[in-house]
């Protein structure tokens, strides 16, 4: 098997994980649902060497003043979308905060600095990293950019923001990461920008539930 081959292999054992948690309701909590099917596959991936060896997604890239501000407009972008759609959509918040533990006060800030940081992390691993250059092995760049920002949509249908417009909006969103992740090469800065979304997230939530 060629790079491009064990590259695209990368992909399919990470959606051969991602059912995983179905299999004991405990693990489709956050974050098990993401990092379970994540582990499985690093598992996979660390016993089979050629797999190590094709590993070419897992990249930091670069990060200067021009990336800070592009990440940062993106940022602004971001957050201002999902405040709009809570505004004009107010879609029940409580499988999230469900989620969350029942805690005030720098507790509660701590878990939300986790939850921010954790979340961007495990998403960007997982469609960034290793479904997005798997995609990229088999398709143009431009291509591959489409289909993992579909794939992001409709992975958040139940997720946040939810429903048919949460997908449209989901979706622009894994676009304008996957171009970000093209532009640095690495993974780095669309962390960053994905940590401040979910920390908008977490804010709504935690505002609701007062």
């Amino acid at each position: 098997m060629n790079d491009r081959g064990w590259r695209a292999l990368h992909g399919g054992l990470l959606l051969i994980f991602t059912p995983l948690p179905t299999l004991l309701p405990g693990l489709m909590r956050w974050p098990w649902h993401f990092a379970v099917p994540l582990l499985g596959y690093a598992g996979v991936v660390l016993l089979v060497p050629p797999l190590r060896r094709s590993v070419a997604w897992l990249r930091l890239g670069r990060f200067d003043g021009r990336v800070l501000a592009v990440a940062g407009g993106i940022v602004l972008i971001a957050s201002a979308a999902l405040l709009l759609f809570q505004s004009l959509f107010n879609p029940d918040l409580a499988h999230l905060r469900a989620q969350f533990p029942v805690t005030t006060g720098g507790k509660l800030l701590l878990f939300g600095v986790f939850f921010s940081l954790l979340n961007a992390l495990l998403e960007k691993l997982g469609f960034r990293g290793v479904l997005q250059d798997a995609l990229e092995s088999q398709f143009r760049p431009t291509t591959a950019l489409l289909i993992q920002a579909v794939i992001f949509g409709f992975a958040h249908y139940q997720g946040y923001p939810m429903g048919g417009w949460g997908v449209v909006l989901a979706a622009i969103y894994g676009l304008m990461l996957g171009w970000l992740r093209n532009w640095v090469r690495g993974l780095a800065a669309p962390v960053l920008v994905h940590v401040f979304a979910d920390a908008t997230i977490f804010a709504m939530v935690v505002a609701e539930s007062r």
